[in-house]
């Protein structure tokens, strides 16, 4: 129990007892430790450890701890109760283990207390006692008994000499190591005992048992020398202890350092080279080699090795930092500048670099810190990259970029690297230059590699350009810069990167693949730094909307606004123009961008020069999409024009004018034309032609269509002359009497043949009761020119042709007095020509004649006509038997109720043999009062002429003339004179052939009985051929 007592405690109490049993202390001690040395293995060592100053004691007190000890070691058996082991000799085998000295440094032992230390007290150690961080494993079973057998041998080994004592020798050991009998020379059987420990891994406690070792050899014999296994040995487990200690993570450099100095200086010199360049890259080992090299050399005072081994400690400081930093940890031990350069373009490119870190290194490396810093700066300015943030504006869905990251930032970092470049002198290609020089040439040479899209980083430029600049005019450009830039971050760009762009982008950078987005918001600012105008840049950014936000900033860039303007307008595409109509082919008859054409026109205002003006006018209208858009366009052209001739009489605005004239005439004229429906090409080509186009529209058929109807809208060809007419500033009237005149002039020997339908249409009109008697072309269009002048002046004029004078052609006088009455009121032509209507029917009658029975050579004049014998006159015609005057003989004898039969009969053969069944249709109805007296034959035939001709030139299917021309046929069977003389089995025929049972039906009446039951079985028949069919 007293094994828990304190040391000093224990003794007291020793001292106490060994004082009341009249013995000394040691002997007390010694019959304590003898008594429990077999019960209480531990409690013996701590009573033997009391012991103090043993060689002071007597000789008798000495021989009975030796026997002691012999006792305890031979006592002891490590195999068979390893845990006693452990616990006894913990502290031999701790203390060994931390506390240690060196061959060269060890103490003087002359007695046996220095080995009872090892039991259980501290080594008195000399001034080499070091508290190291490195400590070996904690010890297994195994390598506590070799440890005892180490120390058992050299506790043997010291007392054999002393007194002859006799101890047992303890073999334990022995038959450890080898499972043979036999017994090994003694440092062979210690060195397997020191092998065995360092496969152990206590390789601290080998070596101090080894030091030990040559230690109580060298106190049992003062010559003896190391043998040379042992030294050897020694020596390779020290320089595997120190490869260890070198590979640990945290070096021992104390235990290093004591274990290194059991060398000589060279050899631990040798030592230290050979490891450093056996380690190649391991700057974690190269590390621990080099501060152990650095400490050797500067606690021996070796400058020898010291440069390389400074050098080969910073590049492993470099190499752990760039190892922890994420870089190649390899390029720390590189030694060119060029490699340095390399190395510092890594660092400053990782997000956490500092300045203090860069200042570091350029120290420890030697590198140029102005440089360093330069690199750094220009790292900063060229990968400074925007944060964008785009959205959408709701109302007009237009994209806004936003840059999140300010430009403060940035400003900051630079400038503090500004801060640190220094004011010292560089040495260049140029010479020697001053700081500022330096940093402008830095700056300049930045400035071309920026990112031309970055405002923000020419901003932080500019801002540190004045900082270094001294000069006023260069600070002025600055700010001339900085205007421009605030200007084009406030702006986003309209168009899209040109092809030129991408180009100048690629070419200075040239490993990019493509564009940076923000380039699709923003303008590059490298055009706005040059000299040259930057309107290749400017021009495609430009429209109506966009052109006065230039305004502000075109002073600054030595720009006219006048080219501005004119650009911007130049830049309008057809599209833009057009107002976003998806009609883009023909004409457009309706403004459909009057909102661009006021901002044209307010665009225009800001042009001072008038030239300038009209040239940017001038191709908005050759641009604008043809229509009402061009023609608004082309009056502001030519009102500009005019203005410009005002202002300047020189050729050049002359021929200006002229020019733009011309386009408006030609623009204007055509809208005029497409407005009525009129825009063909015949009449286009004439637009600058105004009097034969005028001439040309009153040609036109349109004209003639209005009076049959058969156009359901007509172009009112008198109002689109009369604005051709104001446009171009021609005389009107005399163009449309020049063609009046040649209208109511017949043309000249026509065709007998030409006139025939036109006698035709009279006979019916004079039937009908009409003044107007012909529907001549001429005429109609004679009297479509009238319609657009008043009424009375109309009259006025149609009178002075029409009137008594013989000087004119009946043809004339006849139609003039057409035209009267088709276009006047009969309050009117009877007020202008003094007559009554049926005066001027009968006069119309008159010249109707006179006018044709001209055409044959026959002449009268009015009075002589009105006079003379009308059978005559159709004798003379019948004589003369031409289609033409036979046509013209039935109407004189139709209008003069003419009642000769000879002449009738005459007549009606020859219309008869001449086919003339529109007039045989007109005669016949009136002949029916004197058909008692007519040739019954030529009566007859002439009735089948005019009922059945148009059955037989009719076809099936029947077309819309056709079958009105059959449908009359069947009408006039109802006013036929003569039905049963008619040929009703031939008009049958045919209207079976024709498969028509509505004909077949309406001629069933007129048939006989007999005919009719043939009829009967007919339409049966004829509707099978039709469903056959």
């Amino acid at each position: 129990k007293s094994g828990s007592l304190s040391e000093t405690l224990a003794r007291n109490k020793i001292c106490r007892l060994a004082f009341l049993l009249h013995v000394t202390v040691e002997e007390g001690i010694i019959a304590l430790s003898s008594h429990c040395v077999k019960h209480n293995l531990q409690l013996a060592l701590s009573f033997l450890s009391i012991i103090e100053d043993l060689k002071m004691k007597l000789p008798q007190v000495y021989t009975k701890i030796s026997a002691l000890i012999g006792q305890l070691i031979s006592v002891y058996k490590p195999t068979e109760s390893p845990s006693i082991l452990i616990e006894c000799f913990s502290s031999v085998t701790s203390k060994v283990t931390r506390q240690y000295r060196t061959y060269s440094e060890s103490c003087q032992f002359d007695n046996i207390c220095c080995w009872m230390s090892l039991l259980n007290r501290s080594i008195g150690c000399s001034k080499a006692a070091i508290k190291p961080a490195y400590g070996d494993p904690a010890p297994t079973p195994t390598s506590v008994i070799l440890v005892h057998s180490c120390i058992q041998n050299m506790i043997y080994s010291f007392f054999k000499p002393f007194e002859n004592a006799a101890l047992p020798v303890d073999k334990s050991a022995s038959s450890f190591l080898s499972n043979t009998n036999e017994v090994a020379n003694e440092n062979r059987e210690i060195m397997l005992v020191w092998q065995r420990l360092r496969e152990e891994q206590q390789d601290l406690t080998c070596i101090r048992l080894m030091i030990d070792h040559c230690w109580s050899q060298k106190i049992i014999n003062p010559a003896f020398i190391k043998s040379t296994p042992v030294d050897k040995f020694l020596t390779q487990s020290i320089k595997e202890l120190l490869k260890k200690l070198f590979r640990m993570r945290n070096f021992d450099l104390e235990l290093a350092l004591s274990l290194l100095h059991y060398f000589s200086k060279d050899e631990a010199l040798d030592f230290l080279v050979e490891e450093s360049q056996s380690v190649g890259y391991n700057y974690q080992r190269l590390s621990a080699i080099s501060q152990l090299a650095l400490t050797y050399c500067e606690v021996n005072k070796i400058d020898k090795l010291t440069k390389k081994f400074k050098k080969h400690h910073m590049s492993c400081k470099w190499a752990k930092k760039l190892n922890e930093l994420g870089l190649p940890y390899k390029d720390a031990f590189k030694d060119t500048d060029n490699e340095h350069k390399q190395l510092i373009s890594k660092l400053i490119s990782l997000p956490s670099i500092t300045i203090p870190l860069l200042k570091e290194f350029c120290l420890d490396m030697f590198f140029d810190l102005q440089e360093c810093l330069m690199m750094y700066l220009e790292y900063l300015l060229l990968n400074w990259q925007p944060d964008m943030h785009v959205t959408e504006v709701p109302s007009s869905g237009d994209k806004v970029m936003v840059v999140k990251n300010s430009k403060q930032e940035l400003l900051q970092q630079c400038r503090a690297v500004l801060h640190q470049l220094g004011t010292k002198a560089v040495r260049s290609e140029l010479g020697v230059m001053t700081w500022n020089e330096s940093v402008q040439n830095g700056l300049c040479n930045f400035w071309n590699k920026v990112n031309y899209y970055y405002y923000e980083v020419y901003f932080v430029l500019a801002e540190l350009y004045q900082n270094v600049l001294s000069q006023q005019v260069a600070i002025q450009q600055i700010l001339s810069y900085q205007g421009m830039l605030q200007f084009l971050q406030s702006y986003t760009r309209i168009s899209a990167p040109s092809e030129t762009e991408q180009e100048q982008w690629f070419q200075l950078f040239p490993n990019t693949n493509h564009l940076p987005p923000i380039s699709q918001y923003r303008l590059p600012f490298i055009p706005f730094c040059v000299k040259e105008p930057p309107w290749s840049t400017i021009k495609p950014e430009l429209s109506l909307k966009t052109y006065k936000i230039w305004y502000d900033i075109i002073p600054n860039l030595g720009l006219d606004r006048d080219m501005l303007c004119t650009l911007t307008i130049q830049r309008l595409t057809s599209d833009q123009l057009a107002g976003g109509s998806k009609d883009k082919s023909g004409w457009r008859l309706q403004t459909c961008n009057s909102s661009v054409l006021q901002d044209i026109q307010e665009c225009v205002r800001h042009i001072r020069n008038q030239e300038m003006a009209s040239a940017a006018l001038y191709y908005v209208v050759n641009h604008m999409p043809p229509g009402a858009d061009q023609m608004a366009a082309a009056k502001l052209c030519y009102l500009q024009a005019e203005t410009w001739l005002s202002q300047d009489f020189s050729e050049k605005a002359k021929a200006g004018f002229a020019k733009v004239q011309k386009k408006y005439l030609t623009v204007c004229t055509s809208h005029i034309l497409h407005s009525s429906g009129l825009g063909k090409p015949e009449y286009l080509e004439l637009v600058l032609h105004p009097q034969e186009l005028i001439c040309a529209l009153y040609d036109d058929n349109s004209i003639l269509q209005r009076k049959t109807g058969t156009l359901s809208h007509c172009p009112d060809i008198n109002s689109v002359v009369l604005a051709i007419g104001q446009l171009h500033r021609v005389n009107v009237v005399g163009i449309q009497q020049e063609l009046l005149s040649e209208w109511l002039y017949p043309a000249d020997s026509p065709p007998l043949d030409s006139s025939c339908d036109d006698i035709t249409q009279n006979i019916a009109a004079i039937h009908s009761g009409s003044t107007t008697l012909s529907d001549n072309d001429s005429i109609i269009r004679a009297c479509y020119v009238l319609e657009s002048m008043e009424l009375e002046t109309a009259a006025k004029y149609l009178v002075s042709y029409a009137g008594e004078l013989e000087c004119r052609p009946t043809a004339v006088r006849l139609r003039a007095l057409q035209c009267l009455c088709t276009i006047a009121t009969a309050d009117i032509v009877v007020t202008t020509t003094g007559r009554t209507l049926d005066s001027i029917k009968g006069n119309m009658q008159n010249l109707m004649f006179i006018s044709e029975l001209e055409k044959l050579g026959l002449v009268w004049s009015v009075k002589g006509f009105e006079s003379c014998d009308k059978e005559d006159v159709m004798r003379i015609l019948l004589m003369k038997a031409s289609p033409h005057a036979v046509q013209l003989a039935a109407a004189l004898g139709y209008v003069f109720k003419l009642i000769n039969i000879r002449y009738w009969d005459q007549t009606l053969q020859l219309m008869t043999s001449y086919a003339m069944v529109e007039e045989l249709v007109i005669v016949l109805p009136e002949l029916t009062h004197l058909c008692h007296l007519l040739d019954s034959n030529i009566f007859t035939g002439a009735w089948n002429c005019a009922l059945i001709t148009p059955l037989q030139k009719a076809e099936y299917p029947l077309s819309k003339e056709s079958g009105r021309r059959v449908q009359r046929s069947l009408e006039m069977l109802y006013c036929c004179p003569i039905p049963r003389q008619v040929n009703l089995l031939l008009m049958l025929e045919h209207c079976q052939r024709l498969h028509s049972q509505e004909l077949i039906s309406r001629l069933e009446p007129f048939l006989s009985l007999t005919q009719s039951n043939t009829i009967k079985t007919s339409p049966v028949h004829i509707k099978q051929e039709i469903l056959m069919e």
